[in-house]
């Protein structure tokens, strides 16, 4: 089994495309990410990266709101408590 650090630059996944280039938010530089695992017959990506990862805690809003019914006021409580 290939550790990550020995994908990277490895002939055949440079060859196949299979890095891709997402911009990181965060970090403002573009950040190398494993692409897709599988490719089409005519070389399209058939499970493709379309978006970088979520930053840690990017969707807490849509999760306790959005997902548990939590108010506004509620996710500020956990917020200002640390919990989140």
């Amino acid at each position: 089994v290939a550790t990550p650090s020995a994908l990277q630059g490895h002939p055949q996944l440079e060859a196949r495309g299979f890095f891709k280039e997402l911009d990181h938010p965060e970090l403002g530089v573009a950040v190398q990410y494993p692409g897709a695992f599988i490719k089409s017959g005519d070389g399209g990506d058939i499970a493709g990266l379309y978006r970088r990862p979520p930053l840690i805690g990017e969707h807490n809003a849509d999760i306790f709101q959005g997902e548990l019914g939590l108010s506004g006021a509620e996710l500020d409580s956990l917020k200002r408590s640390g919990v989140i």
